[in-house]
């Protein structure tokens, strides 16, 4: 049997990159996930309880977290209220040590990253990461210069 054209010539995992303004100067690095990937993270974090299937939702904000947020710039206290998440005064205090040291910004902390996804108002969060990753699947075209020649 003749072997296909494009047969084993699939580029498995391009890297698609997006830059996503969650609010005022908060921007975080994306990384878009092929379905492939998607299929497995919803595998991986799928349980059966009495016979039917189950998303264990915490197990899946880390796993997708981890796959697809890979950095952030410009997160500071001001930004935490804007998303709906407000620390109590021990984390407050901590924040602002952080800050101080970090030229005013909260360094990106992937565990810092899944609480904020896992915590914050979907619609401030969770829902724009998924709003930006959808547009890469609606103008995957567009974004498919980022990785030829890869």
């Amino acid at each position: 049997m003749a072997m296909g054209l494009i047969q084993g010539k699939i580029q498995e995992n391009p890297e698609i990159d997006v830059d996503l303004t969650v609010v005022d100067t908060f921007v975080i690095n994306l990384r878009w996930p092929t379905a492939k990937e998607r299929d497995a993270l919803a595998k991986q974090c799928t349980e059966w309880k009495r016979g039917q299937p189950d998303l264990n939702r915490d197990k899946f904000a880390r796993a997708y977290c981890k796959k697809v947020i890979t950095g952030w710039s410009g997160m500071t206290a001001a930004v935490l209220p804007k998303l709906g998440i407000v620390l109590n005064k021990e984390g407050r205090e901590g924040v602002a040590k952080i800050m101080e040291d970090n030229d005013g910004e909260i360094p990106f902390n992937i565990n810092d990253a899944i609480d904020i996804y896992k915590n914050a108002l979907p619609e401030r969060f969770a829902n724009k990461i998924k709003e930006a990753l959808d547009d890469v699947d609606d103008n995957f075209e567009q974004y498919i210069g980022h990785v030829e020649g890869k």
